[in-house]
């Protein structure tokens, strides 16, 4: 429990102060999570399927794409919209399917299907966080508070669904998946979200204004970070491990720790566009 408790404050600080020290270092922590999340998830689909696919180069093309286009949007952000877009559906098709062909010709089924997953569950993910937001807000106008109160969301959700399931929780949210979960657990997390909803609001940390939508928002996030939590749950269950990875201790991996947000986030940012 202390060595739990010593390595989540210290995760706390780092993804904490790189969010609020620039939008750089946002971008830097976001690619940091792309690429370890994909290399678990690589590690995790080997194990379900039996294959060998390296896992070093599965998690390199989402992290280079998303680092290329992370320097495309710091230069064209305001003006070549369509260009970005177009560039993006490109890379997203392309450049999995030619790597495959020119380097895993043994395994290219194998390995496009890793790589596709990877951008789709880790990739896309991080780019509606990223740039789902209204035009000029990330560059240069970055508001570190905005990307702050959805992890902030995430984590109320997450703790006090532990803390309520741990003390109060009696009947099994999804048994099958995850033993550990509880009804009443779901609830607490999604009754302390709403409230730390109210909190940022006060605080003008989110700018959904309207005390309906504030517990509309929280409440989406809520299910689908359940949603999220649980389907990692299940991958883990498929390859027969307890963790995603050990970079944590105490924690697991990276999947282990961002597996909600990988689920939330689109919903905070569709939702926060449109209301």
């Amino acid at each position: 429990m202390f060595t739990r408790a010593i390595s989540g404050i210290l995760f706390l600080l780092v993804v904490i102060s790189a969010i609020i020290y620039s939008n750089y270092t946002l971008l830097l922590l976001f690619m940091v999570i792309i690429a370890g999340a994909s290399f678990e998830l690589s590690k995790l689909l080997n194990a379900i399927y039996k294959t060998n696919i390296n896992s070093f180069w599965v998690a390199l093309l989402p992290t280079l794409i998303y680092l290329i286009l992370m320097l495309l949007f710091m230069d064209l952000y305001d003006r070549k919209y369509e260009l970005i877009l177009l560039l993006t559906l490109l890379s997203l098709f392309f450049i999995p399917l030619y790597t495959a062909i020119f380097f895993f010709k043994d395994n290219i089924l194998s390995y496009i299907f890793s790589t596709y997953f990877s951008m789709l569950y880790i990739l896309l993910p991080f780019l509606f966080l990223t740039l789902g937001h209204k035009p000029g807000k990330l560059i240069p106008n970055y508001n570190y508070s905005y990307y702050l109160s959805f992890f902030i969301l995430i984590w109320v959700n997450d703790t006090f669904a532990y803390l309520s399931g741990k003390f109060t929780g009696k009947h099994k949210l999804y048994e099958n998946i995850s033993p550990n979960k509880t009804i009443e657990g779901f609830i607490g997390g999604i009754i302390f979200t709403i409230s730390a909803g109210f909190v940022l609001k006060n605080l003008h940390w989110i700018e959904v204004s309207n005390p309906v939508n504030i517990i509309a928002l929280c409440l989406l996030i809520s299910i689908s970070a359940t949603l999220g939590d649980l389907f990692e749950s299940k991958l883990k269950r498929m390859a027969g491990v307890k963790d995603s990875g050990n970079i944590m201790p105490g924690h697991g991996g990276f999947l282990d720790r961002f597996d909600g947000l990988l689920f939330a986030a689109p919903v905070y940012i569709i939702f926060s566009n449109l209301f």
